[in-house]
């Protein structure tokens, strides 16, 4: 299936190569847009259903993980070892 418009195919027409990292280029780009889509969706659907207080909660686990776990990207371990060693 080809997603290049015709005005941008007739310019790339003799690059071959070129045509495929296009085409590839837009089925990327229209699968981003859909998995945001029904990322949406889903998101505003389970906000409704849950109510303000249940959504809070249910997003209060991954909120707290992810404060906390940028501190696992500090690896004090690694820090502590060369100071040890120093």
């Amino acid at each position: 299936m080809n997603l290049i418009p015709t005005f941008i195919h007739r310019r790339i027409a003799h690059r071959p190569n070129l045509v495929k990292i296009v085409d590839n280029i837009g089925w990327l780009f229209i699968d981003k847009l859909l998995r945001m889509g029904v990322g949406l969706f889903v998101g505003v659907w389970v906000a409704r259903y849950l109510g303000p207080e249940q959504f809070g909660l249910l997003n209060f686990a991954p909120a707290f993980t992810g404060l906390f776990g940028a501190t696992a990207y500090l690896r004090p371990d690694d820090t502590l070892a060369r100071a040890i060693v120093v």
